[in-house]
């Protein structure tokens, strides 16, 4: 259970931040449907050391297996191009998080991410690599300890959204 609160806190990062708002340059990326691969690593443990020792062994040496070695999800979203406009790369801002933008061109966007609850501070480096092509690093520390890395490489997919749902997050294949 407490492994798929760490892995949805890990996505929530990398699927509900924006990309900043700011009244600058779009990210130069298509607006349609878009396929996002994030792989997920968890650097330290995420989870508090004490509920973590009041694991049973087997359980405790799972969690942190799984936490060693990542984990991938992909989803199928629409991205606006009002989205590419403020920044947010389909997604909405989540509550509690700041994101405070240091670069933000036509083909990157570099930004200071803090969330309040959990509490944790971070950065987010995202790339279009040519109009169908994205990638992206975001880095999180947690104030309780542990850290999360979150890669993601995203690739477009049609002008058309038939078949994606409208709610953030997209769809998860």
């Amino acid at each position: 259970m407490a492994s798929k609160s760490a892995t949805k806190l890990a996505c929530a990062f990398a699927l509900v931040l924006p990309m900043a708002t700011l009244h600058a340059q779009s990210l130069n990326a298509k607006p349609g449907a878009w396929e996002m691969t994030v792989k997920t690593n968890l650097d330290g443990s995420s989870i508090p050391p004490d509920a973590l020792a009041k694991m049973p062994p087997e359980r405790r040496a799972m969690i942190e297996k799984m936490m060693a070695d990542g984990r991938s999800s992909v989803t199928k979203s629409c991205v606006k191009k009002e989205d590419l406009d403020s920044g947010r790369f389909g997604r909405q801002q989540r509550e509690g998080c700041t994101v405070d933008v240091v670069t933000k061109t036509a083909t990157k966007l570099v930004a200071n991410t803090s969330c309040a609850s959990p509490k944790t501070t971070g950065t987010m480096s995202f790339e279009a690599k040519d109009p169908e092509h994205v990638v992206g690093v975001i880095e999180q520390s947690r104030e309780s300890g542990g850290r999360i890395r979150i890669d993601i490489a995203g690739h477009w997919l049609s002008a058309s959204c038939d078949g994606i749902d409208a709610v953030p997050g997209g769809v998860r294949k």
